[in-house]
């Protein structure tokens, strides 16, 4: 991750945390994340020299208009910047944020064989004291007989 994104996604989240608004701001950042990932030509877009800034940031605060005032800003001014490509990083950088302020851990289990469902138990056992939160199970052949908790 870049510092621009550090940098950015930081100065988000001291904003969200201030007043009070980290919940609703990290869906709303998830979800501007995963549309941006799901469609790497709107980024490409944002990003164009064939576009005015003015362009650029209308296209993008039309996509986000539902969203909360801040994140349509800020996604407005990355923009206008030319730190439209930073933008991934930036909402990376409020997901860690919020995460360490809430003492949520993420953590991915590799195993070299399927767990069994006991195993799969005490895993979410040992996470059921702290605050982190468990996303479920799941196997994956690509692995040889392996798991991914």
């Amino acid at each position: 991750m870049s510092d621009v994104a550090k940098e950015y996604g930081a100065a988000l989240w001291l904003l969200a945390h201030e007043d009070g608004i980290e919940d609703q701001l990290l869906e709303e950042t998830r979800t501007a994340a995963s549309v941006l990932r799901d469609n790497p030509a709107y980024l490409s877009l944002l990003s164009s020299p064939d576009l005015t800034k003015e362009e650029r940031s209308s296209a993008v605060v039309r996509a986000f208009a539902g969203g909360h005032r801040y994140l349509v800003n800020f996604l407005s001014m990355m923009v206008e910047r030319g730190y439209s490509r930073e933008i991934p990083g930036c909402l990376d950088e409020y997901l860690r944020l919020y995460r360490e302020d809430r003492g949520i851990a993420v953590a991915k289990v590799v195993s070299a064989r399927p767990l069994a469902d006991g195993e799969k138990t005490k895993l979410r056992r040992c996470s059921a004291g702290s605050r982190s939160r468990s996303r479920g199970c799941s196997s994956t052949a690509r692995r040889a007989g392996g798991s991914t908790v």
